[in-house]
């Protein structure tokens, strides 16, 4: 990991990014309303492959780039519409490491920022840093809808 951050760019194509926001759009029942977003969990998937071996890539990421001792404790699909942002925050001390992968990069705006570090949402981008040590946040989403997926991380025994 950088000095506050790692980023991979292209670690999911295009038809990944896009197959999480159908499951997001055709789960809507499953949806959870949180501050200015909507998500679903992406544990209530691990039934279909696709989730699988996303949770595969995620898991060899965080110990390629995070620490072999970090496991994931739990990941969403989350929706941005315009207008939502979220304030600069710390996560819980129980999740040393946070990542997020981009799924969308058509709506303006919209950035995360970690430290004093703005970083651009690209689909297929994931983004590795110390979430319970470093403020971070979003900028404020304007014309169109940012997609993420959040992965919280958890160290120690699984």
């Amino acid at each position: 990991m950088g000095d506050s951050y790692h980023i991979k760019q292209q670690f999911l194509c295009k038809n990944y990014c896009n197959y999480l926001i159908e499951l997001f759009k055709n789960n809507q029942n499953l949806t959870i309303v949180h501050e200015m977003t909507t998500l679903i969990n992406l544990h209530d998937f691990m039934h279909l492959d696709p989730i699988k071996k996303l949770y595969g890539m995620i898991s060899k990421h965080c110990i390629d780039n995070l620490s072999s001792d970090a496991f994931i404790n739990y990941m969403q699909v989350v929706e941005w519409k315009s207008g939502s942002s979220q304030g600069e925050h710390f996560d819980f001390d129980f999740h040393p490491y946070t990542s997020i992968i981009y799924l969308s990069d058509d709506f303006d705006d919209g950035e995360t920022f970690v430290g004093n570090e703005k970083i651009k949402p690209e689909s297929g981008k994931i983004l590795s840093f110390a979430g319970n040590k470093t403020p971070h946040g979003v900028l404020e989403v304007k014309n169109g809808t940012r997609y993420t997926v959040p992965i919280w991380y958890k160290e120690g025994k699984f």
